[in-house]
């Protein structure tokens, strides 16, 4: 029911009309009509949903190397972890998690678009498990006319980080493995660096390795103090492995690895994997294949027509 109010102005619904305020405008739209989604289109919701919850946790492991985030990062991530589990060789929807996909899509993600790590840094790092299966990074030597594209605000300091953590979507924990921090003086060349993360990388896990760098300014009292925020935090995914099912390590270490992960909270993937072979098994089997039935010709055939031969004497 729709109702006129004393300034002349209609506010609700009339059939399928819906009258309704917007930013001082009233505005008349019609009733959303119900969708009737088919089964296909649900999976892949579905599927998007786990994307979205993998993208959650991923954020929040992270959370720490970024002072803010632009408006489309959550987007952005849930997009690249799509592109990784569908692109999965080995498992169909509803059995594929990122276990199952390509992490090269991670590889070069940034975490704030109004600083991206590859633009504020003139040099790449080279990124790679070594023959024994450590993570290795080589940075080159930054020269004085290679420096960094800083933040507007006056600092002193920045601290170049690399952070290394594993994610278990199946058992829904993960684990810091390690990091390593660089301090580098504002205006100051760097000679090259190598670094090699020489902790037991679990076994089975998704291996996930960013690179940020963090502005401070000094303060007399308080010391250093870090100027990161949503218009200048450069962070990014530099590296992503497979870890294989088993390592030959030391059982005591794989005790230790153990022990340092924490729970996935409100991690949703393997309900929604579920939910995905529910309605899968909703589709009714093919029936078997049969005789096919002599299609019918299109055209009526005509009688075969022939003349008769020799000589025929007329009738009398």
């Amino acid at each position: 029911m729709a109702i006129v109010d004393k300034f002349g102005g209609i506010h609700g619904a009339f059939s399928n009309l819906v009258y309704r305020t917007y930013r001082n405008m009233r505005i008349l739209q019609m009733k959303p009509k119900k969708v009737k989604q088919t089964n296909n289109s649900k999976q892949a919701g579905k599927e998007f949903g786990l994307c979205a919850t993998t993208g959650r946790i991923m954020r929040d492991v992270f959370h720490h190397i970024y002072a803010g985030y632009d408006g489309e990062m959550v987007n952005r991530l849930c997009g690249v972890l799509r592109q990784s589990i569908t692109a999965s060789k080995t498992k169909q929807r509803g059995e594929r998690d990122l276990h199952d996909g390509e992490l090269s899509f991670l590889e070069g993600f940034q975490f704030n678009k109004n600083s991206p790590l590859d633009k504020v840094m003139k040099v790449r790092p080279a990124v790679s498990l070594n023959q024994e299966g450590k993570v290795q990074v080589n940075l080159p030597a930054i020269r004085k006319d290679q420096l960094f594209t800083g933040p507007k605000q006056n600092h002193r300091w920045y601290t170049l980080r690399l952070t290394l953590a594993s994610f278990d979507f199946k058992k829904e924990v993960y684990s810091y493995i390690g990091y390593r921090d660089l301090r580098i003086r504002r205006g100051m060349a760097v000679d090259a660096q190598e670094w090699v993360f020489d902790e037991v990388l679990p076994a089975n896990r998704v291996i996930v390795l960013s690179m940020s760098l963090h502005a401070y300014k000094e303060d007399k009292l308080d010391g250093l103090q870090s100027i990161n925020s949503k218009e200048w935090s450069p962070a990014e995914i530099i590296g992503a492995w497979h870890t294989p099912p088993v390592q030959e390590s030391n059982p005591d270490e794989e005790l230790k690895v153990e022990e340092k992960l924490e729970p996935m909270n409100d991690y949703l993937g393997n309900k929604i994997l579920q939910d995905i072979l529910a309605l899968q098994a909703l589709i009714p089997p093919p029936e078997p294949n049969g005789l096919r039935e002599k299609r019918k010709p299109r055209y009526i055939e005509e009688p075969e027509f022939d003349l008769p031969n020799g000589d025929i004497k007329f009738e009398k």
